[in-house]
């Protein structure tokens, strides 16, 4: 009886190791249904997000065509306007050439004759000075000075400025770009005589001569300068015009770089999100490769389920025997 006993344990004992395994195995059965639903979620949701990014890129894409359209259009403004600018920049530099030049030719025989005021000695100022009555030339010499002077045409008028300590300073001063048209048609009855030929002059007085020198020299200065007028306004213009175009250009140059920024900062938001999207198609294919190795196990095991489970179901009533 005592050996049936034992042998009887034994059998129980081993008949309790078989429903273990029995419910071990159902328990890892049910863990690898729950771990292939828990994958196949995962996988969805990867799936999901593979979408998104992908239709993410595709809108940054059209955002950056339309972006590179914009600023292409934008480089073409630029590239006409820098042309208009360039353009504009030659013709003024041409005209204020052409202007300066116009000056320019009358600029050596002023210079001329400032320098020969300056050589002039207070002994050559007094010899006209010295006059009760001037030649006629000597008249007509100051008479035209003292128009330049405005003051009044007379000997007495010349005698008082000739007087003045600072007479050819004020002569060397004198504000040549001021001598407007009427001052030069006034002037013209003078300088326009066939017997004011500054030799003929000279030859009845040096310090007459000298000065007649200076008045011819000022009336071509201010001849010049009135003849270069209708440049300068038209250079002023024109200058005001490309004010204005180099203002545009200046804008024109701002929005195109800040639209070259912009496609920049798409271009890099497209990478992440491409970079993103490779990452989650190689999460992808991992999942989907852990997925089927466990839908594998799971069509495995959940064929022996019912053998198990019946197996199980046995046992028990084996052991309850």
């Amino acid at each position: 009886v005592q050996g049936y006993y034992l042998l009887l344990q034994e059998k129980q004992e081993e008949m309790n190791n078989e429903l273990k395994k029995l419910a071990f195995g159902l328990e890892k059965l049910e863990e690898a249904k729950n771990s292939s639903d828990q994958l196949n979620v995962m996988l969805e949701k990867n799936r999901i997000e593979v979408s998104g990014k992908q239709k993410e890129s595709e809108e940054l894409l059209i955002k950056i065509q339309q972006q590179e359209r914009e600023a292409d259009d934008k480089r073409k403004e630029v590239e006409q306007s820098t042309t208009e600018v360039q353009k504009e920049k030659s013709e003024i530099e041409e005209l204020a050439s052409e202007a300066e030049a116009d000056l320019a030719r009358a600029e050596p025989a002023l210079i001329d004759a400032e320098e020969r005021l300056a050589a002039l000695s207070n002994k050559d100022i007094a010899e006209i000075k010295a006059y009760n009555t001037p030649l006629p030339e000597v008249g007509r010499v100051l008479s035209a000075i003292l128009t330049l002077l405005n003051q009044e045409t007379s000997w007495a008028s010349a005698k008082k400025e000739l007087a003045k300590p600072d007479f050819i300073k004020q002569l060397r001063d004198y504000p040549k770009d001021s001598i407007g048209p009427k001052l030069i048609t006034r002037l013209e009855k003078f300088t326009q005589r066939a017997d004011m030929e500054p030799g003929l002059v000279s030859s009845k007085s040096y310090a007459a001569g000298e000065l007649w020198k200076w008045v011819i020299a000022m009336e071509k200065y201010a001849k010049a300068f009135r003849d270069i007028e209708p440049k300068k306004q038209k250079l002023n213009l024109l200058k005001d015009k490309l004010k204005s175009k180099e203002d545009k250009l200046i804008d024109l140059q701002s929005k195109l770089t800040e639209l070259k920024q912009a496609i920049s900062q798409l271009n890099e938001g497209l990478t992440k999100v491409t970079e993103e999207t490779e990452r989650y198609k190689e999460e992808a294919k991992d999942l989907q490769t852990d997925s089927d190795r466990a839908e594998k196990l799971v069509f495995g095991l959940a064929s022996s389920k019912d053998s198990l489970s019946e197996k199980k179901k046995k046992k028990k009533k084996s052991t309850l025997r």
